[in-house]
């Protein structure tokens, strides 16, 4: 599988230039329940084995992350959970924007 990926005329992957997503709201199928549990979880205490069960039930291609620096732990923790599910990750925020080649050496990130 390839680390690399196109958005128009653009390649998204490491060593390239940071490409800043600034919406995925694709993801709820215009379900308004289902909008609402994208947001929550990220809010919600939960342990990573409910975590897991989450991403595979709702069975996401792509999980994406933001994170500020005292939050990068945890955000490369999520990454790792939806990696044994077999999906791409994706992490923003402020940490990734100034470290990004910090960010992308983390084997758990993938763009």
């Amino acid at each position: 599988m390839s680390s690399q990926f196109k958005i128009g005329r653009r390649i998204i992957g490491k060593n390239k230039p940071v490409f800043i997503v600034a919406e995925m709201s694709g993801n709820h199928n215009h379900d308004y329940k289902r909008a609402l549990k994208i947001i929550d979880a990220a809010a919600l205490n939960i342990s990573d084995d409910k975590l897991l069960e989450e991403i595979k039930n709702f069975n996401a291609d792509i999980v994406a992350v933001g994170a500020v620096t005292d939050l990068m732990k945890a955000a490369i923790n999520v990454c790792n959970i939806a990696k044994k599910v077999g999906a791409k990750t994706v992490i923003g925020g402020v940490h990734p924007t100034i470290l990004p080649n910090e960010t992308l050496a983390f084997e758990e990130v993938d763009f």
